[in-house]
């Protein structure tokens, strides 16, 4: 894709009394376009001749208070890259933050937000904001969100206990439906009852794995050293025949990182992803699925990919959302739309993320990112 063209000053001009706006509320405010160039802040280090395109602007990573060669200073230059790169491919990411130690000397920790606008030509650029954080506003986030998702959880089994003693009931009663009254159901009726069984043990299922969803956590995760080609091996193990049937095969790099997660986290990674890989990538004649893992500063990256009918641009964001399937209805495999929502579920407890970049018709590369300790 071509490289977006200098939008005109005039345009950004009309960013102003906005970011101006954000400046009187937040510590530092900054502006950055598609290739990751800042071209405004707020504590006026930038020329006028940047915002007016004469002049290229420094990265905007360069502003922040953050050395380059730090872990923090790393983390945040892989997430602008990332995030640039989907302004570059017109896809406007979502809301992102992180925390960081700042090592320009005031030993503060520092939160930056980021979020994306789109001007009057349609080009998009990334607004930049930090302000400090004291220790005591961490601890109270954090204890607020553990509140929560002991709260959630225990929603979740309420729920879940309130929704199976219908379901019972529905199966006991269609089960005495076809061993009572077969001779007055008939063929017919049996294919009713058949699909009611059907659908209540899919929904019962959902329930188990939604349940199952909200209990992922590195709290009670037992982390060791894993080396990721001995889980490999074993999922390819575990599904041979399914490989066969479909003909398939994987291609697992030679050199890989040893992992530090939970050995059941990991293998869920590997088997979701494998998993999806064969089910959505269509007829192709390419039926490999490569599978590596790299390390990244102080982050290892899981990569699968796959040489199938790819992904529209449009479901990118929604792929990993929960119970989402790009399968259509008919589809004969299996499927419970709970794969890749748990794969992100797990990068996310671990402080990691997951993400997918596809083309249609030129397959599709899932990315896992886990800090290495």
């Amino acid at each position: 894709m071509d490289t977006p063209q200098p939008a005109a000053a005039t345009d950004l001009l009309s960013l102003l009394p906005f970011l101006e706006g954000l400046a009187q509320i937040h510590a530092w405010v900054g502006l950055s376009d598609p290739n990751g160039r800042a071209i405004w802040s707020s504590d006026k280090r930038l020329p006028n001749a940047v915002l007016a395109g004469l002049e290229a602007g420094p990265p905007l990573v360069t502003l922040l208070p953050v050395s380059e060669t730090h872990p923090d200073g790393r983390e945040i230059q892989n997430q602008l890259t990332r995030i640039h790169q989907s302004l570059l491919s017109e896809i406007q990411p979502d809301a992102f933050s992180i925390v960081f130690e700042d090592t320009s000397g005031t030993d503060q920790r520092v939160q930056l937000k980021t979020f994306s606008t789109r001007i009057d030509s349609g080009q998009c650029f990334l607004i930049s904001v930090t302000d400090p954080v004291s220790i005591d506003v961490e601890r109270d986030q954090a204890s607020a969100l553990k509140r929560t998702n002991e709260d959630l959880e225990s929603c979740l089994q309420i729920l879940s206990h309130d929704l199976r003693s219908p379901l019972v009931s529905l199966l006991g009663f269609s089960r005495l439906l076809r061993d009572d009254y077969a001779e007055i159901i008939g063929d017919e009726g049996r294919r009713f009852i058949n699909r009611i069984e059907q659908a209540a043990h899919a929904l019962n299922e959902k329930l188990d794995q939604t349940l199952n969803f909200s209990r992922i956590s590195v709290q009670q995760a037992n982390r060791k050293l894993i080396n990721p080609r001995e889980t490999l091996m074993q999922i390819e193990s575990e599904i041979k025949l399914q490989l066969e049937q479909t003909d398939t095969s994987l291609v697992i790099g030679q050199e890989m990182p040893t992992l530090f997660c939970d050995p059941q986290h990991l293998h869920q990674v590997f088997f979701r992803l494998i998993e999806n890989a064969i089910q959505h990538r269509g007829d192709c004649e390419n039926r490999k699925i490569e599978i590596e893992v790299k390390e990244l500063g102080q982050s290892s990256l899981i990569q699968v990919r796959d040489h199938g009918k790819g992904i529209q641009t449009q479901d990118l964001k929604t792929v990993f959302n929960i119970f989402h399937s790009g399968l259509p209805p008919d589809q004969k495999t299996p499927q419970s739309g709970m794969g890749l929502a748990i794969v992100r579920r797990i990068a996310s407890v671990y402080g990691g993320e997951a993400w997918a970049e596809s083309a249609p018709g030129m397959g599709a590369q899932f990315y896992v990112k886990l800090p290495s300790e």
